[in-house]
């Protein structure tokens, strides 16, 4: 391929216009006529690169010239001066034409192969882009392409820019590609432009290569305040309940955006009252670097955990406090969660009395243990007046104790799950705690 540029007819110096892009440099051919003995006639080969800067890399040429040493990586682009000049008969030579021989680069074309109308994700979900790179031309890239992709929110007035690198196509031949998008805090409408090779390697024309998505994405966004389970040894407990004097204080944060995980805690604060000689006790902050803690990161399949274990607690009422806020930091709730609870290290059996009592669907015997130690057996009978066992639970039959109230149930049926008939039963209840017996015995009164 060649570039032609016909001269003019005024002494001086006459310019080309940009030469290029090339793949290879061949030969500068120039014709110059009307040259007399006493003309100056000379042309001067500028390089340019890519970024524009320009540069003479040969002067004062008189005739034909080899360009097979200039870099066209380095030079993509040339320009051509033609220099005249006549001081004696005031009348200088003139140009015919010339020409510049090289091999031209490869051209491309951006496509885009996705929805074109607007999409609608949920914020923390992953956009796909899906692009094709067709080359138009009978040339070859020398090398990958690198994409220059770039993501606009226009709310925040933000931009996220990336590159990636692709296959380059033969000649007639597409490279398919695509992009991904954490839509995580961008929510609004976002812009989306692609750039294929945008001017690292030499091409016929760039303009090709840009594609631009004004508000293609559109990103709603997240504010599902998240849940805040907390439990101690296992259970939900009632303020003023007893607890271990050493606890296992859980809190999960379960969040109903699956895309937004939450994998730090960052909004998540403890906060413990301890007993005290005075009427308002100061919260104590629990350090989250602190050994008694531990967490774990959200994933696909379990919620945010955290674990507090405070040990050898004395005996007192404490009030603990959880913050919680999710990866966006929408927040558990409006008030953080807060209970109170009691500690007393000796080893105490209160057994209330059923209730209600009559009853007809079921009755409630309400155990609290404190301490630090479970009954090693516990037994619950249920006796007719005329002494005949209608129903027997053991240990192995009853949900596990723990420390604080403990919760049993009848529903009125006898062994085999019948429902008795109204009456009057004897109930016999029977724990075995540090070697010791408590036992309960008293009426219960059945009204279907």
């Amino acid at each position: 391929m060649s570039g032609t540029v016909t001269g003019g007819y005024t002494a001086g110096s006459m310019n080309s216009g940009l030469i290029g892009p090339a793949v290879q440099w061949d030969s500068l051919l120039t014709r110059p006529t009307e040259i007399e003995p006493v003309d100056q006639v000379s042309f001067d080969v500028l390089g340019i690169k890519l970024n524009g800067d320009e540069q003479i890399i040969l002067d004062d040429v008189t005739g034909d010239q080899d360009l097979s040493s200039i870099s066209a990586n380095e030079f993509p682009y040339l320009r051509i001066a033609f220099n005249t000049g006549d001081d004696i008969n005031l009348t200088s030579a003139q140009l015919n034409k010339w020409l510049v021989i090289f091999t031209p680069v490869p051209e491309g074309l951006l496509v885009y192969n996705g929805n074109h109308e607007q999409e609608l994700i949920n914020e923390g979900e992953y956009w796909q882009g899906r692009y094709g790179f067709v080359n138009i031309s009978d040339k070859t890239f020398t090398d990958s392409l690198t994409v220059r992709y770039e993501v606009f929110n226009q709310a925040s007035r933000t931009s996220q820019l990336e590159l990636v690198k692709i296959k380059a196509p033969v000649p007639g031949d597409t490279t398919d590609f695509s992009i991904q998008v954490n839509s995580t805090n961008k929510g609004g409408l976002n812009d989306v432009d692609v750039f294929v090779n945008p001017r690292i390697t030499p091409e016929q024309y760039y303009d090709n290569n840009i594609l631009q998505l004004r508000g293609h994405l559109n990103v709603q966004i997240e504010t599902f305040n998240p849940v805040l389970d907390v439990t101690i040894d296992g259970r939900y407990i009632m303020n003023g309940d007893f607890v271990s004097p050493n606890p296992l204080i859980r809190a999960k944060i379960w969040d109903e955006n699956k895309y937004i995980l939450k994998t730090d805690t960052a909004g998540i604060r403890i906060f413990l009252t301890y007993p005290c000689d005075q009427d308002e006790c100061e919260p104590t902050p629990i350090l989250l670097t602190d050994g008694a803690v531990k967490w774990q990161p959200a994933t696909d399949t379990s919620a945010f955990k955290i674990e507090f274990t405070p040990k050898n607690l004395v005996d007192g009422e404490y009030k603990l406090r959880i913050e919680a806020a999710d990866a966006r930091g929408n927040r558990s709730g409006v008030d953080p969660y807060e209970i109170s609870f009691i500690v007393k290290n000796e080893t105490t059996v209160t057994v209330s009395d059923p209730y209600p009592n009559p009853f007809s669907a079921a009755v409630y015997f309400k155990i609290v243990i404190s301490g630090d130690v479970l009954p090693d057996q516990i037994d619950l009978q249920m006796v007719h007046v005329n002494g005949q066992l209608v129903n027997d639970f053991t240990s192995q039959d009853l949900p596990p104790f723990h420390i604080g109230t403990n919760e049993l149930v009848w529903n009125g049926t006898d062994l085999n799950g019948n429902v008795l008939p109204n009456g009057v039963y004897v109930y016999k209840l029977n724990l075995i705690i540090n070697g010791e017996q408590v036992k309960k015995i008293g009426k219960l009164v059945l009204v279907q």
